[in-house]
């Protein structure tokens, strides 16, 4: 059962036993309430009698005064007024008689007072007569009526047996009060009995369940995460699950970054491993330019007769060391480009059989060698196609030169197909090569940055471990990828595919042109509200041929941007009523303005703030010419390549 099943059952059964409570509290308040009731009306009627008595002693006297004046000769007594009174008190106390009869009945079981009618009937039929309003003659006694004592006697006991009456009451209402009070403390008892035990339940189990929980952080704080919290009930046991998988995600997330650790390792190996074989490829092409120009130099001295053509094989080995320095540059920058995201494509037409014509002529002299041959199929339907053609040449020639490198006294074939994959339709050019191949854990590697097979081929084979990833970099770039199989001794193929008649863009050289011109009749807006600062800004783009507009405030450059849609925006950031970065935030929301590329240029260094508004470049106070010219000039080349690219 879940904890709170047994939370809410234990409160219904402590609700229970007090409702039981108050309802055995109310029953006995009835109880008592009831007895107590009856023991008020027995006094009331024991005090009805004793005062009824009392009224008729009190008339018996008066009545026995007024017989004896009558019978001394007095024909009247008393007054008409008077004996009018005691006719009024006699019919009060026949009402009384009855009521006390009723009163009787319902506290004894009887009413009976003997002879009260009738010496009260006798009374009043007496004074009656008195008054004359009768013929008949006055009674010459009292005595006649009913006897006065024997009446007395009837009420005496009808007091007594009011008093016996109380008693048994109080006595049975004593006995309600003991037992109620008996059965409430009963009630009370078991309540608390009850809530103690479903107490300490509560509290054994959620301790044993918290205790399980507590065993299982204490086995995951001491690094066993394999530990899985047993299975419990209810909430508890969702929190434990919680907790299990909790460790399993904590498991898997420690797994990954022992493994983003051992990789990061690897990396900080690789580029160790890269650094010290750079350094090696580099000073080899620069001992041989700086040993042939040493040499050269001391010839030229030393023999007057020497010829220039004498000088034409170490010039041919200086060109060819700077050749070979020059490729290890490229490569460094190519993959710094690629990781920066800042390489760009330029798709034009080609014909890929001349190309590979040109390609296979240039890598000719590496398959020589090593004593290879190279054999050439071009399967394609159509040799016209539109694609990068330096980065294409790039790819190629890393492939062919790497199966020159890795295979000696061997065969390498290149081969161009027509394939549809993805109901796309691709240029694929294979090239295998039956050198020394590769293992399963190698290809793997074979396209990470900085990385050879091992050690060993860079020792003997050299390379900066860059080609590849390069070549898949840029296959990646043209739309396509390169994918390898190899075996160890036997060679490997590489696949590269790229798609057929990719949209061509501009040549490069047109847009270096048409960027240039951009860049000479470009219209700039310069935004600052310090008039030394808009001054010098102004004269340099002046004599760098731009057009110039000054804005001194937030609002007028908004206003004039909007007019006049200048070609780029150089912005202060530090300026009254508005900032620069709340102006270049109106300009991004305003559909006439948001195109257009803006410079920020500012007192403080908040690059980081530059790069989430999307600033097209940012510049730290003071500015120098070059710095201001070139800049401009970049962003407005970068914005031109934007524009042509398809």
């Amino acid at each position: 059962m879940s904890l709170t099943r047994r939370l809410i059952l234990s409160f219904a059964i402590i609700l229970l036993f007090a409702l039981l409570s108050i309802i055995t509290h109310v029953w006995g308040n009835a109880v008592r309430s009831e007895k107590f009731s009856e023991l008020q009306a027995v006094i009331l009627d024991q005090n009805g009698v004793r005062e009824f008595g009392q009224s008729l002693d009190v008339m018996h006297k008066k009545m026995r005064v007024i017989q004896t004046l009558h019978q001394a000769g007095d024909e009247m007594p008393i007054s008409a007024s008077e004996a009018s009174e005691q006719i009024v008190a006699i019919r009060g106390m026949r009402a009384r008689h009855q009521l006390l009869q009723e009163r009787l009945l319902d506290s004894l079981g009887q009413a009976d007072l003997v002879g009260v009618d009738r010496l009260l009937q006798f009374w009043l039929q007496y004074l009656v007569q008195m008054l004359g309003d009768t013929s008949e003659p006055l009674p010459q006694t009292v005595e006649a009526a009913p006897e006065y004592a024997a009446v007395m006697q009837s009420l005496v006991e009808r007091e007594l047996a009011l008093v016996r009456r109380a008693a048994e009451i109080n006595t049975a209402l004593n006995q309600a009060v003991t037992m109620t009070n008996r059965i409430a403390m009963g009630t009370f008892l078991l309540s608390l009995l009850v809530t103690v035990a479903l107490a300490l339940h509560i509290v054994s189990f959620t301790r044993r369940s918290i205790s399980i929980l507590h065993r299982g952080t204490e086995q995951w704080g001491s690094g066993k995460l394999e530990y899985q919290v047993p299975p419990l009930h209810g909430e508890l046991g969702q929190l434990a699950e919680s907790f299990n998988h909790m460790a399993r995600n904590l498991r898997t997330a420690m797994n990954e970054v022992k493994a983003a650790s051992a990789r990061a390792d690897a990396a900080s190996q690789a580029k160790s491993s890269f650094l010290a074989n750079m350094s090696h490829e580099l000073r080899t092409p620069m001992n041989a330019i700086i040993g042939y120009s040493e040499m050269m130099i001391e010839e030229a001295g030393d023999d007057d007769t020497v010829t220039v053509a004498e000088f034409v094989p170490d010039l041919e080995k200086v060109l060819s060391a700077g050749q070979h320095l020059l490729a290890l540059i490229n490569d460094v920058l190519d993959i710094s480009k690629i990781e920066s995201g800042k390489m760009t494509v330029y798709n034009e037409d080609t014909d890929l059989n001349r190309l590979m014509d040109e390609i296979i002529v240039t890598v000719q002299p590496m398959v020589d060698k090593n004593r290879n041959k190279l054999v050439y199929n071009n399967n394609l339907a159509d040799q016209r196609t539109s694609t990068d053609v330096t980065r294409f040449r790039q790819i190629s020639l890393n492939l062919l030169s790497n199966a020159a490198k890795f295979t000696r006294d061997g065969a390498i074939s290149v081969t161009l197909s027509d394939v549809v994959a993805d109901g796309k339709n691709l240029i694929e050019v294979s090239v295998r090569d039956t050198g020394i191949g590769m293992s399963a854990e190698q290809i793997e590697q074979v396209f990470e940055a900085f990385i050879q097979a091992d050690l060993s081929t860079t020792k003997e084979y050299g390379g900066t471990g860059l080609g590849l990833t390069i070549s898949k970099k840029f296959a990646q770039l043209l739309g396509g990828d390169i994918t390898v199989e190899s075996e160890v001794g036997k060679g490997s193929c590489f696949t590269f595919r790229l798609p057929r008649n990719a949209p061509v863009s501009v040549r490069r050289a047109n847009r270096a042109l048409a960027g240039l011109e951009r860049a000479h009749n470009a219209r700039v807006l310069v935004v600052d509200d310090n008039e030394a600062a808009q001054e010098i800004s102004l004269r340099l783009l002046r004599q760098a041929g731009f057009e110039v507009m000054i804005a001194s405030s937030g609002t007028e450059a908004i206003a004039t941007a909007t007019e006049k849609q200048p070609d780029v925006i150089i912005l202060d950031v530090m300026m009254p009523e508005m900032d620069g970065w709340q102006v270049l935030e109106s300009l991004r929301d305003a559909q006439s303005t948001r195109d257009i590329p803006v410079i920020i240029q500012s007192m403080v260094n908040e690059r980081e703030m530059g790069d989430m508004m999307n600033v097209d470049a940012y510049m730290v106070k003071p500015v120098d010419k070059e710095q201001l010219l070139t800049t401009v000039r970049g962003v407005l080349a970068h914005r031109a390549d934007a524009v042509d690219a398809p």
